[in-house]
């Protein structure tokens, strides 16, 4: 704060204090080689930011979209699993869960260090079911069918619109979710014998297999998972890869 206010910022030398979750060897590295300044400047004019080093190796990468995240971890991956440990870090749960579904689809293991994934999930999926009057007991092949009118309609309606733009985007994303999740489900199930009400069922149970409540990263790193977690709960941990 006092550097923006004194235009001195080029000047300031960010120390990282002593804290009970980052290890010795990370504040001294930090404290040596990382100047505040020169690594905002570099990575606001999408210059790679890297260690000093070989030894230290490491590159920062600006703008990576969601379907290069799910790319670049299906190349890095070695009969299943991934060539060294790999975090997908998010500020609050909601994003966290759509790759996680994204994971499913494309066959990468991924493991979750938190909860509630599945109630996000559930949240989107009952805003978006109401568009279309349904409810728990809607028969799910009867919803998917509406979804994809209504999405029509909608599109039609809008299409010319720009202050629809962002609504139209953020409804096909959702749709298409809600279908990836359908495709997960109808492989245990034929979905129409199942209700909104079973698919919620299905999303906790399905997320339950897939969280982790021991966050021990030295056990955590021999399954190579994506390890899916929010900026609080990835505190003091070490990973080889990480997208935020």
């Amino acid at each position: 704060d006092q550097a923006k206010s004194t235009g001195q910022r080029k000047d300031v030398v960010v120390q990282m204090p002593t804290n009970y979750r980052s290890k010795r060897n990370i504040i001294d590295f930090i404290n040596k080689n990382t100047k505040f300044a020169e690594a905002e400047t570099k990575l606001k004019t999408g210059k790679k930011y890297e260690a000093n080093s070989e030894e230290d190796h490491g590159t920062v990468r600006e703008n990576i979209s969601s379907d290069e995240v799910s790319t670049i971890i299906s190349s890095n991956m070695i009969n299943g699993k991934l060539d060294k440990s790999t975090a997908l870090i998010a500020r609050t749960n909601a994003p966290l869960s759509k790759y996680a579904i994204e994971f499913l689809r494309s066959g990468i293991p991924f493991t979750i260090i938190g909860k509630d994934f599945a109630s996000e999930i559930k949240k989107e999926f009952k805003e978006l079911i109401e568009m279309v009057g349904a409810n728990e007991q809607s028969n799910l092949l009867d919803v998917k069918s509406n979804l994809e009118n209504f999405h029509t309609s909608q599109t039609e309606t809008y299409a010319n619109l720009t202050s629809k733009k962002n609504y139209l985007k953020e409804l096909g994303k959702n749709i298409i979710l809600f279908d990836a999740v359908l495709d997960i489900a109808s492989a245990n199930r034929e979905l129409k014998h199942m209700t909104v009400k079973d698919l919620y069922n299905f999303l906790y149970q399905m997320f339950s297999r897939y969280t982790s409540s021991d966050a021990n990263i030295d056990e955590l790193d021999k399954k190579k998972q994506v390890i899916l977690s929010t900026v609080h709960k990835s505190k003091g941990f070490e990973f080889g890869r990480v997208f935020i």
